[in-house]
């Protein structure tokens, strides 16, 4: 997802579900939440999935129609969490490392 900001200028934030992950994408001030690991997309954010009787149809049948029925549920529990400022941060290090002589195998000689 670190992609979509570096590359692409394009804000996400990652949805943690209960044992699931999903993010949504901001484009042209419009939110799409999206669940790559199922090749699925929706054009509403996650905020606007709750209390949306048409939204949550679209979830139950679209994870129905993938075989993946399981995973609606975890749309609904509480504890679910945004993260914004999400993706790997990296720093530059530099490792000193001492070389040791050892021998791999030891082979006789007559």
């Amino acid at each position: 997802a670190n992609l979509l900001k570096n590359r692409y200028n394009i804000d996400y934030n990652i949805v943690g579900l209960d044992g699931h992950v999903v993010m949504q994408a901001k484009i042209k001030d419009k939110y799409y939440l999206s669940d790559p690991n199922m090749g699925l997309a929706f054009n509403f954010s996650i905020d606007e999935y709750y209390n949306n009787n048409n939204n949550i149809l679209k979830i139950e049948n679209a994870y129905k129609n993938i075989g993946r029925p399981d995973l609606i549920t975890s749309y609904d529990l509480k504890g679910n969490r945004k993260f914004e400022n999400t993706g790997p941060e990296y720093k530059i290090l530099t490792i000193k490392i001492k070389l040791t002589e050892y021998p791999l195998c030891s082979l006789p000689f007559e």
